[in-house]
């Protein structure tokens, strides 16, 4: 770890890092409702700033189930513009009743979003006061003794 970061900065980024790891090798579900948060928001923050609403959905094969936690997560650490935003958008491309047209992410996206609706969304996500980074490192750090005796 970088030892010229705040001691906090470093333990949210170890912490969000181990989180990931875990969800990863032993699954979600082997992890507190503390954590499956910070991993949610952690999850959707990277891609979010990588790429936007449409990497974000990709990467994680726009299941509803991973929809709907991400938006609750997005809640609790208390981006609620984000978690509203992130509804309307998931409510577009969230739909596995809807028969799916080709193998390729581009054909599907046209086939729900026609419109382009989701780019503005992510618009409206880039323009809110809110940083989804800021409030998870404070969420992060506030459950720091939870965190601490799971990691």
């Amino acid at each position: 770890m970088n030892e010229a970061l705040p001691e906090g900065v470093q333990f949210y980024l170890a912490a969000c890092d181990s989180i990931l790891q875990r969800g990863m090798q032993d699954g979600i579900g082997s992890l507190s409702a503390i954590e499956r948060t910070v991993l949610r928001v952690y999850v959707f923050d990277c891609e979010q700033q990588m790429g936007g609403l449409t990497t974000f959905f990709y990467n994680t094969d726009s299941a509803p189930e991973v929809a709907a936690e991400t938006a609750l997560a997005l809640e609790s650490i208390g981006a609620s513009g984000t978690a509203a935003i992130f509804r309307a958008a998931a409510a577009l491309i969230c739909r596995p009743t809807l028969q799916r047209v080709g193998n390729k992410w581009g054909d599907r996206l046209q086939q729900l979003d026609p419109d382009g609706q989701l780019d503005t969304l992510c618009n409206q996500i880039d323009r809110l006061a809110e940083s989804v980074s800021d409030l998870l490192e404070v969420f992060v750090i506030r459950h720091r003794n939870e965190l601490d005796r799971n990691g």
